[in-house]
């Protein structure tokens, strides 16, 4: 039975836009996993206090929780694919801008990049999660998305 399950899950990714997709996936969860462990410890270290953290955390959690509706109704309306390459191109912007102002010594303030991540996330996962439905045939709908769940977490 489980390794009928693992044939199917496999199987789905022999579909090769999903295995695209999926990889995708694993990598920016693993760049922006990356950021939160630095940006934790950034956060950390720059108030001295566990509330550092918890302040990045907000940061970064709020502009999911006040965005999300209307990131959600523009993924219905734009294209899924750009506004996926564009929130991971300015995250990644964002995080490069940060570093090198970090290092010339210029002011850099970690709760705006923190909030600047949180709004482009919220601009991702209402993309992505839809985009699924376009690439696997129906029947194996669900399936793929909890595959995608899985390597998303």
């Amino acid at each position: 039975m489980i390794i009928d399950e693992l044939k199917t899950r496999f199987r789905l990714f022999s579909i090769q836009p999903y295995l695209y997709f999926a990889i995708s996936g694993i990598l920016a969860t693993l760049g922006n996993g990356l950021i939160y462990i630095t940006i934790s410890w950034l956060a950390y270290e720059k108030m001295h206090s566990i509330s550092g953290i918890a302040l990045m955390m907000f940061c970064t959690w709020l502009p999911t929780i006040l965005f999300g509706p209307f990131f959600g109704v523009s993924a219905d309306k734009y294209n899924r694919k750009t506004l996926m390459i564009m929130s991971n191109m300015v995250r990644g912007l964002a995080v490069i801008v940060f570093v090198i102002l970090y290092y010339l010594g210029l002011s850099t303030n970690i709760f705006v990049l923190a909030t600047c991540l949180g709004i482009f996330v919220s601009f991702y996962m209402p993309a992505a999660v839809p985009m699924i439905s376009n690439i696997v045939p129906e029947n194996d709908l669900m399936n793929a998305n909890a595959t995608v769940d899985m390597l998303y977490e």
